[in-house]
């Protein structure tokens, strides 16, 4: 027989193709460019255009991991790293 729902009255089964969609997800998700400073190290940096020094410096931000694990911690979905590294010398 045919499913009895609430109050004795028969529910309708549900049909397998029909398929509501879900809204789409909410992601947060970290890109730090990462690239090698001047003695080798990677370091998350962050600039215009890919130009990171300010004032003849580098504008440093830190290790990747550490800044990776700090995100994470704050509720970042996944992190991402962009290797930088070769557009210090090549002009795009």
């Amino acid at each position: 027989g045919r499913p009895v729902g609430l109050k004795g009255v028969a529910a309708e089964a549900p049909q397998p193709d029909m398929v509501t969609p879900l809204p789409p997800a909410r992601r947060i998700i970290a890109c730090l460019d990462v690239r090698s400073n001047d003695a080798g190290d990677l370091v998350v940096t962050k600039g215009d255009q890919y130009d990171v020094r300010e004032g003849g410096q580098v504008r440093n931000h830190g290790k990747p991991v550490a800044l990776a694990s700090r995100y994470y911690e704050e509720g970042a979905d996944e992190v991402t790293f962009l290797n930088i590294t070769a557009f210090r010398d090549l002009v795009l």
